[in-house]
């Protein structure tokens, strides 16, 4: 159960870095 959390709090933080790197073009 608490793989399972850890698993979708990863997911949250991977959508997060990637809704930042896509509104952020600079970077690349």
């Amino acid at each position: 159960m608490l793989r399972r959390g850890n698993d979708s709090r990863y997911h949250l933080l991977v959508a997060i870095s990637l809704l930042f790197i896509l509104n952020e073009p600079d970077l690349q």
